[in-house]
């Protein structure tokens, strides 16, 4: 995998954890006529690792905030950002963190 962007498959807690912070761009799905769905801007605020199981990669979960453009519907996402290739990902929208403000849409991503 060296020089290669990880895939969906191969993604690891330890990919997302030097972007904590950074931006992400999660693109909706194409419309009926082909034209591209909206984007929406996430920062992603933390990366948590889930209870140790024996499986080929240890279950994670990411939290975002969304900082621009329209709240997900509960459809795949296609991820936008440099250090990984673009694939469809599904986000849930969740009830703000108790440390967070309760007026910010925050999501979550969750891999096993």
């Amino acid at each position: 995998m060296t020089g290669m962007k990880p895939t969906l498959r191969e993604l690891t807690a330890a990919h997302f954890e030097p972007h904590a912070g950074g931006t992400f761009i999660f693109q909706a799905p194409a419309d009926a006529n082909g034209n591209p769905g909206p984007e929406t801007t996430m920062e992603l605020l933390e990366v948590s690792l889930g209870r140790k199981v024996p499986a080929a990669r240890q279950p994670f979960s990411l939290l975002f905030r969304r900082t621009a453009g329209p709240e997900l519907a509960p459809v795949l996402h296609l991820i936008v950002h440099e250090a990984f290739e673009q694939e469809w990902m599904y986000l849930s929208r969740i009830a703000p963190p108790l440390d967070r403000d309760p007026a910010e849409s925050y999501y979550e991503a969750a891999f096993n």
